[in-house]
């Protein structure tokens, strides 16, 4: 029989590696977790037989089988992180069995947590495990960035994660999730992210949500975009972001109680 992966072991590769639905670099060379690492498996779960409705391949994007994966990791993420990931800079991912390891009759799905360098998905390399790195007040319960505009400073082009310690450009607040169904239209999106992240952001800051971005002010929020096939995995949530157009701070705002800016 094929062997069950082990869980509370960790991952790594050569070279620089992004993120995406899977997870191309693996497998990689298994190493203990306090060495440097790209990603950590925490939790293994198993297909029931009324899920594996096609026993004879393996799930991939797209396919009822493979949200399912996704879904799971996701839940099972918040306990072993002690809480949500969606609000931190880090990344859940399912990865399933070989083409070889499936014909073994292996119906198991390993999830893996990764920490990312921005909106690029970069995988950053880092020591010791993520277990209840989301419990308590932490270098990663709080995430702030740096951004890089288009010329006109209409577009965000590319965000950068940084410690709120240090001088920044916005802050990541929250998440929005997103309601079942097709993959929503561009208007449908910049309508979400309006009022889910004002809200998402508000909460955060410790104010009302028509405080976030008083008119006439230069704060502004933005969402990060869910592409196309990371819906299809079964991705719903977006980060949210907030910051000023003119001011850089050194310092969370979260539980700020007045406008930050």
């Amino acid at each position: 029989s094929v062997p069950t992966p082990a869980t509370d072991v960790c991952t790594t590769a050569e070279g620089t590696h992004t993120v995406g639905p899977v997870l191309d670099f693996l497998p990689g060379t298994v190493v203990d977790c306090a060495q440097p690492h790209l990603t950590e498996t925490f939790h293994v779960d198993v297909f029931p037989p009324d899920v594996d409705t096609d026993p004879n391949t393996v799930p991939t994007v797209g396919g009822a089988r493979f949200r399912y994966a996704y879904t799971t990791c996701q839940e099972a993420a918040v306990e072993f992180l002690g809480g949500d990931p969606h609000t931190s800079r880090l990344a859940v991912v399912p990865v399933m069995p070989s083409e070889r390891q499936w014909a073994g009759r292996a119906r198991w799905f390993r999830c893996e947590v990764l920490e990312l360098a921005g909106l690029d998905r970069t995988v950053v390399a880092r020591t010791g495990s993520l277990r209840e790195a989301l419990a308590e007040s932490g270098p990663l319960t709080t995430s702030c960035a740096d951004v890089t505009f288009n010329a006109e400073r209409t577009e965000v082009l590319a965000v950068t994660f940084t410690p709120c310690e240090e001088e920044h450009d916005v802050e990541l607040t929250g998440a929005i999730t997103l309601p079942e169904g097709d993959y929503p239209t561009a208007d449908q999106l910049v309508e979400l992210v309006d009022d889910g992240c004002r809200e998402a952001g508000a909460a955060y800051v410790g104010i009302e949500a028509d405080d976030l971005l008083p008119v006439g002010s230069d704060t502004f929020q933005f969402a990060a975009p869910i592409g196309a096939e990371m819906w299809s995995a079964g991705e719903r949530s977006a980060w949210c972001f907030y910051g000023s157009l003119k001011q850089r701070r050194t310092g969370s705002v979260r539980g700020h109680g007045s406008f930050p800016y």
